[in-house]
C-alpha cells in the first residue's frame, strides 16, 4: 500500500512548513474557525446528497490532498481530514480506503510531532495533553481488534 501513499505523503510532508508557520502565526480562533466550518459543510453536503465519486485522479490531486493534511496537522492535529474526504470520493470500498488514509495519518502525526519538537516549538504548546495519547492509542486498537473478530 505504500505505493498508493507515497503521493498524499509527499504532499503532506511539503506542506509541514506552511501548516508550522501558520500555526504561531495565526490566532487560535481564526483557524478553528476555517477548520471547523469546512468539516460543517463536508458534513452537510455529504448528508445532503451522499458522497460524490470521483474514479478519476492523478498524482497532482493526491499530492494536493496530502498537502492540505500537511497544513492541518499542526494546526489542529487533524491532518487526516482531507485524504479521508478525498478516499471517499475514489469509489474504493471501505478497507482500500482505510489501507490509505490511516498509515497516512499515522506517519503525518509522529513526523508533525517530531518536527514540532525538533524546532522547540513544544515550548510553546501545552504537551501535558501528550498523556492522553497512549491511553487513545490502547483504547483505539482494542476497539479495533474487537470489531475485527
Amino acid at each position: 500500500m505504500l505505493s498508493r501513499i507515497k503521493w498524499y505523503l509527499l504532499g503532506g510532508i511539503l506542506a509541514l512548513p506552511l501548516g508550522f508557520y501558520l500555526l504561531f502565526a495565526l490566532s487560535m480562533a481564526t483557524y478553528t474557525v476555517f477548520v471547523g466550518g469546512l468539516l460543517a459543510v463536508y458534513g452537510v453536503v455529504t448528508f445532503a446528497r451522499g458522497m460524490p465519486v470521483i474514479p478519476w485522479s492523478g498524482r497532482l490531486a493526491d499530492v494536493l490532498m496530502g498537502a492540505i493534511g500537511g497544513i492541518t496537522g499542526p494546526l489542529v492535529a487533524f491532518p487526516g481530514a482531507a485524504v479521508v474526504m478525498w478516499c471517499g470520493t475514489r469509489g474504493w470500498d471501505k478497507l482500500t480506503q482505510r489501507c490509505v488514509y490511516q498509515p497516512y495519518i499515522l506517519i503525518m502525526q509522529v513526523v508533525t510531532l517530531v518536527a514540532l519538537v525538533s524546532l522547540e516549538g513544544a515550548r510553546q504548546i501545552d504537551m501535558t495533553h501528550g498523556l492522553f495519547v497512549i491511553p487513545a492509542i490502547l483504547a483505539h486498537t482494542s476497539a479495533s481488534a474487537s470489531s475485527a473478530r
